[in-house]
Protein backbone atom coordinates (compact mmCIF):
# COMPACT_ATOMS: atom_id res chain seq x y z
CA UNK A 1 0.00 0.00 0.00
CA UNK A 2 2.89 2.54 0.83
CA UNK A 3 4.59 1.87 -2.71
CA UNK A 4 1.26 2.96 -4.05
CA UNK A 5 1.09 5.85 -2.41
CA UNK A 6 5.00 6.52 -3.32
CA UNK A 7 4.09 5.93 -7.04
CA UNK A 8 0.97 8.83 -6.64
CA UNK A 9 3.05 11.54 -4.83
CA UNK A 10 5.80 10.93 -8.21
CA UNK A 11 2.55 11.50 -10.38
CA UNK A 12 1.01 14.63 -8.29
CA UNK A 13 4.97 15.59 -8.08
CA UNK A 14 4.80 15.83 -12.12
CA UNK A 15 1.62 17.46 -12.12
CA UNK A 16 2.63 20.58 -10.07
CA UNK A 17 5.97 20.85 -10.48
CA UNK A 18 6.99 19.93 -14.49
CA UNK A 19 3.57 20.52 -16.47
CA UNK A 20 3.13 24.56 -16.10
CA UNK A 21 6.90 25.14 -18.09
CA UNK A 22 6.03 22.09 -20.09
CA UNK A 23 1.84 23.81 -20.92
CA UNK A 24 3.71 27.16 -22.13
CA UNK A 25 6.38 25.00 -24.56
CA UNK A 26 3.11 23.22 -25.47
CA UNK A 27 0.51 26.27 -26.07
CA UNK A 28 3.88 27.44 -28.64
CA UNK A 29 4.11 24.63 -30.50
CA UNK A 30 0.51 24.36 -31.08
CA UNK A 31 1.17 27.72 -33.05
CA UNK A 32 2.81 26.04 -36.16
CA UNK A 33 -0.39 23.79 -36.03
CA UNK A 34 -2.07 26.97 -38.32
CA UNK A 35 0.95 24.88 -41.00
CA UNK A 36 -1.81 22.12 -42.44
CA UNK A 37 1.48 20.26 -44.08
CA UNK A 38 2.69 19.88 -40.80
CA UNK A 39 -0.29 18.84 -39.01
CA UNK A 40 -0.47 16.00 -41.65
CA UNK A 41 2.89 14.87 -41.41
CA UNK A 42 2.56 14.49 -37.25
CA UNK A 43 -1.00 12.29 -37.92
CA UNK A 44 0.74 10.44 -40.36
CA UNK A 45 4.35 9.63 -38.17
CA UNK A 46 1.56 8.83 -35.08
CA UNK A 47 -0.10 6.52 -37.52
CA UNK A 48 3.07 5.02 -37.77
CA UNK A 49 4.41 4.93 -34.35
CA UNK A 50 1.58 2.62 -33.79
CA UNK A 51 3.00 -0.48 -35.01
CA UNK A 52 2.96 -0.75 -39.10
CA UNK A 53 6.42 0.80 -39.72
CA UNK A 54 7.98 -1.67 -37.44
CA UNK A 55 5.70 -4.87 -38.78
CA UNK A 56 6.70 -3.36 -42.58
CA UNK A 57 10.81 -2.98 -41.62
CA UNK A 58 10.79 -6.20 -39.91
CA UNK A 59 9.64 -8.47 -42.44
CA UNK A 60 11.71 -6.65 -45.44
CA UNK A 61 14.75 -7.72 -43.12
CA UNK A 62 13.59 -10.93 -42.61
CA UNK A 63 13.16 -11.54 -45.99
CA UNK A 64 15.80 -9.86 -47.98
CA UNK A 65 18.41 -9.75 -44.70
CA UNK A 66 21.70 -11.59 -43.34
CA UNK A 67 21.60 -12.95 -40.16
CA UNK A 68 22.62 -10.94 -38.34
CA UNK A 69 19.41 -8.40 -39.73
CA UNK A 70 17.17 -11.49 -38.94
CA UNK A 71 18.63 -11.55 -35.13
CA UNK A 72 18.01 -7.38 -35.23
CA UNK A 73 14.67 -8.41 -35.65
CA UNK A 74 14.22 -10.60 -33.17
CA UNK A 75 15.42 -7.83 -30.87
CA UNK A 76 14.04 -5.54 -31.95
CA UNK A 77 11.04 -7.70 -31.13
CA UNK A 78 12.08 -8.34 -27.72
CA UNK A 79 12.67 -4.32 -27.15
CA UNK A 80 9.63 -3.37 -28.57
CA UNK A 81 7.84 -5.89 -26.17
CA UNK A 82 9.39 -4.98 -23.16
CA UNK A 83 8.95 -1.19 -24.09
CA UNK A 84 5.50 -2.01 -23.75
CA UNK A 85 5.12 -4.06 -20.91
CA UNK A 86 7.42 -1.28 -18.53
CA UNK A 87 5.20 1.31 -20.20
CA UNK A 88 1.85 0.00 -19.58
CA UNK A 89 3.35 -0.82 -15.79
CA UNK A 90 4.48 2.80 -15.39
CA UNK A 91 1.52 4.81 -17.07
CA UNK A 92 -1.09 1.97 -14.71
CA UNK A 93 1.31 2.77 -11.90
CA UNK A 94 1.65 6.66 -11.60
CA UNK A 95 -1.75 7.37 -13.59
CA UNK A 96 -0.66 10.88 -14.91
CA UNK A 97 -3.47 12.43 -17.13
CA UNK A 98 -2.97 13.61 -20.52
CA UNK A 99 -2.50 17.13 -21.20
CA UNK A 100 -5.85 17.83 -22.09
CA UNK A 101 -7.56 16.55 -19.02
CA UNK A 102 -5.53 18.46 -16.74
CA UNK A 103 -4.83 21.82 -18.87
CA UNK A 104 -8.31 22.85 -20.71
CA UNK A 105 -5.95 25.28 -22.90
CA UNK A 106 -4.70 22.47 -24.18
CA UNK A 107 -6.33 20.64 -27.09
CA UNK A 108 -6.25 17.14 -28.72
CA UNK A 109 -6.10 16.47 -32.49
CA UNK A 110 -6.38 12.80 -32.20
CA UNK A 111 -7.83 10.19 -30.04
CA UNK A 112 -5.48 8.87 -27.05
CA UNK A 113 -5.19 5.05 -27.31
CA UNK A 114 -5.21 4.63 -23.55
CA UNK A 115 -6.17 6.90 -20.38
CA UNK A 116 -2.58 8.03 -18.97
CA UNK A 117 0.50 9.56 -20.64
CA UNK A 118 3.48 8.95 -18.85
CA UNK A 119 5.25 7.71 -20.63
CA UNK A 120 4.76 8.04 -24.33
CA UNK A 121 4.42 4.61 -25.40
CA UNK A 122 4.79 5.64 -29.11
CA UNK A 123 7.77 6.68 -27.70
CA UNK A 124 9.62 4.02 -26.35
CA UNK A 125 8.70 1.34 -28.72
CA UNK A 126 9.95 3.41 -32.00
CA UNK A 127 13.40 4.76 -30.02
CA UNK A 128 13.55 0.54 -28.87
CA UNK A 129 13.58 -0.81 -32.23
CA UNK A 130 15.00 2.10 -34.07
CA UNK A 131 17.95 2.08 -31.70
CA UNK A 132 18.54 -1.81 -32.61
CA UNK A 133 18.23 -1.32 -36.18
CA UNK A 134 20.98 1.61 -35.90
CA UNK A 135 23.21 -1.12 -34.04
CA UNK A 136 22.93 -3.54 -36.08
CA UNK A 137 21.53 -2.84 -39.61
CA UNK A 138 24.34 -0.40 -41.15
CA UNK A 139 23.16 2.82 -42.60
CA UNK A 140 19.25 2.35 -41.21
CA UNK A 141 20.29 4.93 -37.99
CA UNK A 142 19.70 7.80 -41.35
CA UNK A 143 16.59 6.61 -41.34
CA UNK A 144 14.96 5.17 -38.37
CA UNK A 145 16.20 7.54 -35.45
CA UNK A 146 14.86 10.81 -37.18
CA UNK A 147 11.24 8.76 -37.77
CA UNK A 148 11.78 7.65 -34.28
CA UNK A 149 12.16 11.15 -33.40
CA UNK A 150 9.22 12.92 -35.76
CA UNK A 151 7.00 10.04 -33.30
CA UNK A 152 8.02 11.73 -30.20
CA UNK A 153 7.34 14.99 -31.84
CA UNK A 154 4.20 14.36 -32.84
CA UNK A 155 2.90 13.18 -29.62
CA UNK A 156 3.25 16.70 -28.27
CA UNK A 157 2.53 18.66 -31.26
CA UNK A 158 -0.99 16.37 -31.63
CA UNK A 159 -1.29 17.03 -28.13
CA UNK A 160 -1.30 13.29 -26.53
CA UNK A 161 1.44 14.13 -24.06
CA UNK A 162 3.89 16.27 -22.43
CA UNK A 163 7.67 16.93 -23.75
CA UNK A 164 8.62 15.17 -20.28
CA UNK A 165 7.10 11.52 -21.22
CA UNK A 166 8.51 11.54 -24.69
CA UNK A 167 11.93 12.14 -23.26
CA UNK A 168 10.94 9.53 -21.18
CA UNK A 169 10.27 7.36 -23.20
CA UNK A 170 13.04 7.72 -25.67
CA UNK A 171 15.29 7.49 -23.31
CA UNK A 172 14.29 3.90 -21.69
CA UNK A 173 13.51 3.16 -25.20
CA UNK A 174 17.06 3.56 -26.12
CA UNK A 175 18.38 2.09 -22.99
CA UNK A 176 16.37 -0.98 -23.13
CA UNK A 177 17.71 -1.58 -26.79
CA UNK A 178 20.91 -0.99 -25.85
CA UNK A 179 20.88 -2.90 -23.05
CA UNK A 180 19.25 -6.17 -25.32
CA UNK A 181 21.73 -5.62 -27.88
CA UNK A 182 25.09 -5.84 -25.60
CA UNK A 183 23.29 -8.53 -24.29
CA UNK A 184 22.80 -10.24 -27.52
CA UNK A 185 26.58 -9.53 -27.86
CA UNK A 186 27.89 -11.18 -24.79
CA UNK A 187 25.84 -14.34 -25.26
CA UNK A 188 26.99 -14.28 -28.91
CA UNK A 189 23.83 -14.46 -30.30
CA UNK A 190 25.43 -11.34 -32.87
Amino acid sequence: MERRIALKDVSAFCAAHITPWEVSLMQRLFTLRERPLLTLVSIAATRLGDGPLWGVAGAVFLVGGNRQTRMAVAIAAVAITLSILLFTLVKNSLQRPRPYESWPQLSCLLAAPDKFSFPSGHTMTAFAASTVFAQLIPGTALLFLPVAALIGFSRVFLGLHYPTDVLVGALVGSGIAFGLVRLAGILALI
